[in-house]
């Protein structure tokens, strides 16, 4: 098991993976020679790529922000954009993006996310029937499976079946 200083350590690692997905083309986020995290905006790119005006921005804009840590950078500026791509983009595409434990790490500092999180995550469907959630009486079948059913199934594959071959009997006898 980690200690707490490792598990910080993984933790703030997390935060900056999660930053470096979540930042601007036009941002910078470095770490200055007293171990602060600095970020700032690159003025030429931003007004390149934002279409904005010179003079109608506040020169403060484009100054240096400094924060003691990655998860404080991600709480004051990428917290509300991370917390509507939880929910936006599909999970796999997420986890392979950012990996899953920095996903994970992160989600569970904070209960809004893992909600947002969990919302969007369906369980696995490992039988292919379309219901992840429901105990089927043979996992090879894909096809929808309930003790009601044995009567219906017999020797088929599924319902289905089992009905059509009942109608195609009646439609020979009569």
């Amino acid at each position: 098991m980690m200690n707490d200083e490792a598990q910080e350590r993984t933790l703030e690692l997390a935060y900056k993976t999660v930053c470096e997905f979540e930042k601007a083309k036009y941002e910078r986020i470095y770490v200055d020679e007293h171990n602060q995290i600095t970020y700032q905006v690159d003025k030429e790119q931003f007004l390149e790529l934002e279409h904005h005006n010179e003079k109608d921005m506040d020169s403060s804009f484009f100054s240096p922000v400094k924060y003691p840590s990655y998860k404080n950078l991600f709480n004051q500026l990428y917290r509300r954009n991370f917390t509507r791509n939880v929910f936006a983009i599909q999970p796999e595409l997420l986890k392979n993006e950012i990996g899953e434990d920095n996903l994970i790490g992160v989600i569970k500092q904070d209960e809004q996310l893992r909600r947002r999180y969990l919302k969007n995550v369906k369980e696995v469907d490992l039988d292919n029937d379309g219901v992840p959630d429901r105990i089927d009486i043979d996992d090879t079948r894909n096809s929808v499976q309930i003790v009601s059913d044995l009567s219906l199934v017999k020797s088929s594959t599924d319902k289905e079946t089992e009905r059509h071959n009942k109608r195609k009997d009646e439609l020979a006898r009569e």
